[in-house]
């Protein structure tokens, strides 16, 4: 799907309609999210459904290992692909004095290829992976941690209700989204791509913080007939799945204060660059690089530590360990809007791919 995304993407900029562009890398992001959370569900679905009781348990822990050995295998082989054939790409660039995209330059098509293995199919098989195994590990929980058959059931029942509608509730945000880009973007010759990108993080997380509250409530209200020793077990659920939805939605956030075009720390490395070489430029790029990852880690040691505050409030009458299963419930937030992270993802390498295609077809000639 990427790489027929990369040629429309290409092709479809010599209209010169920026809001165009952008739909297309996102189209082929989102459906290859929705193919793939799809995907994962049925194959969950039919471990618990067909597979026989005995089986199941060995089914799920094979189902997980497989995924990670799967995503191990695509996100390391095709980073470090990636990552050889940029770098040789630069370096013909420098000996030979060309543009890194020149037809003349020997590593861009090893380059374009790195950008389809490994910025493309390395993280989408990382959000994949990760999917699969946060819902594995929250059902072997379900089962360990709580006694009574009948409110495993139920449990169950929820975790897979609310996958299947977070996915509803990604792909309706991503309509939303198209609407709203499309009445203030469309007719615009020039818009700035972070926005549209940033508002589809922001409708999906809080569609799917809204629809979380309203499915808990509906199967572990008051009304559902859940017995239980905490009368409010929905809303702390709830509260903490929306921990982790309401985290999908900053990091992104905190990503752009160290790598947006118009952020203070891109304008120091750009300006060490300047003055003082390679080497101002490796620390400068080092010291921002390290505030960005320290800033989103503390933005999740705060999220873990509500979600586990918030598991105090009678979770442990009904299970053992709450806390962990707090932790677990995160992460399922975090993941919850897979669709739409995995389309984000996806959009910078169709586009990266796009730009060198557009290049190397000497299209405006």
């Amino acid at each position: 799907m990427n790489t027929l995304a990369n040629s429309r993407t290409a092709f479809s900029s010599l209209e010169r309609k920026p809001l165009k562009v952008l739909n297309i890398a996102l189209d082929a992001g989102i459906s290859i999210g929705v193919l793939l959370v799809c995907v994962e569900l049925i194959m969950m679905l039919i471990i618990l459904l067909y597979v026989p009781r005995e089986l199941a348990g060995a089914s799920f822990i094979g189902f997980a290992i497989g995924e990670s050995l799967g995503a191990s295998a695509l996100r390391i082989a095709g980073g470090i692909f990636t990552k050889i054939a940029d770098i040789g790409a630069d370096l013909m660039k420098i000996v030979f004095g060309i543009d890194e995209d020149d037809p003349r330059n020997p590593g861009v098509i090893a380059d374009c290829t790195g950008d389809n293995a490994g910025d493309s199919v390395g993280p989408t098989a990382d959000g994949f992976e990760t999917y699969g195994v946060t819902g594995v590990a929250l059902i072997t929980f379900i089962v360990l941690a709580i006694d009574k058959i009948d409110l495993q059931t139920i449990m169950l029942t929820w975790i897979f209700v609310m996958r299947v509608l977070l996915v509803i509730t990604s792909v309706l945000s991503f309509y939303i989204n198209r609407a709203v880009s499309q009445a203030r973007y469309g007719d615009s010759d020039d818009i700035d791509f972070e926005k549209p990108l940033g508002s589809l993080v922001w409708i999906t997380s809080i569609l799917s913080i809204i629809s979380t509250f309203g499915v808990s409530y509906f199967i572990l209200g008051p009304g559902a007939g859940v017995t239980t020793q905490l009368t409010d077990l929905w809303v702390v659920l709830a509260v903490i799945i929306s921990f982790g939805t309401l985290g999908a939605a900053l990091v992104p956030e905190f990503t752009k204060i160290f790598t947006s075009p118009k952020s203070s720390h891109v304008e120091e490395v750009v300006k060490a660059s300047r003055e003082g070489g390679p080497s101002l430029n490796i620390l400068s790029g080092l010291v921002a690089g390290n505030f960005s990852a320290f800033w989103i880690g503390m933005v999740f040691v705060a999220l873990m530590f509500a979600a586990y505050f918030t598991s105090g409030f009678g979770l442990s009458n009904i299970m053992v360990y709450p806390s962990i299963f707090a932790f677990g419930l995160v992460a399922f937030g975090l993941m919850g809007m897979g669709p739409v992270t995995i389309a984000v993802d996806s959009y910078g390498p169709v586009t990266d791919n796009a730009q060198s295609i557009y290049e190397l077809s000497l299209i405006e000639e």
